[in-house]
């Protein structure tokens, strides 16, 4: 099995007012991740932190990793997602989610996939991922919990049905299109966040997927 090793420049000073000058913000040493390249979305562990420990996803499989700031790993078995996502890329090296993003949202972690097609215009169903899971800790070591029997895979879908422009970047009628790659300004996703809005004074959470 290959073991990448990743260096990250650590940033100080989250939550810093506004009203500060940049150059308040400092900057911590640099840390050592090992396990995984190509990072693409985190979260803090608890919801909310940013100094205890964060769950990591990236782009090249199918397993999300736990690491503390100081550089140093943390076991998580749940964080291998391939039987809950039914995908087998021992079988298939198509078969990766590409997450791109995490958030949290009513004391639920939301993961998602790219949804984009591949390199060569192809359509990658493996990629339609969205869900939610419950994270729980144990002895200081977090467990995911899925929030649904499987992935939501509709949200394509749905995003295509919304405006004729977001359907002719997605046409899903069409298997396999060099004009739609991610290079070529098809669709993807690459960031996720929860928004909320005021109404009669009071904050009230979007809907999400169950």
């Amino acid at each position: 099995m290959r073991v990448a090793t990743c260096t990250v420049l650590g940033l100080l000073g989250f939550g810093i007012a506004s009203s500060r000058a940049a150059d308040d913000a400092q900057f911590a040493p640099v840390q050592t991740y090992k396990g995984i390249c190509e990072p693409s979305g985190a979260l803090g562990v608890p919801e909310g932190s940013i100094d205890r420990m964060f769950i990591v996803a990236n782009d090249q499989d199918n397993t999300l990793r736990a690491y503390r700031p100081n550089g140093g790993g943390v076991e998580m078995p749940s964080g291998n997602l391939n039987k809950f996502l039914s995908l087998h890329p021992e079988d298939n090296d198509d078969d990766k989610a590409d997450f791109e993003a995490a958030t949290w949202l009513n004391g639920k972690a939301y993961w998602i996939g790219s949804h984009s097609r591949s390199g060569k215009g192809r359509l990658r169903e493996q990629r339609w991922q969205f869900f939610g899971m419950r994270v729980s800790m144990e002895s200081d070591k977090p467990t995911l919990t899925p929030t649904s029997q499987k992935s939501y895979g509709g949200l394509l879908a749905t995003i295509a049905a919304l405006d004729p422009r977001l359907a002719q970047k997605i046409r899903l009628d069409d298997p396999r299109d060099e004009d739609l790659t991610p290079d070529n300004g098809g669709f993807n996703i690459e960031g996720l966040t929860a928004r909320r809005w005021e109404v009669d004074a009071n904050w009230v959470a979007e809907p999400s997927i169950q």
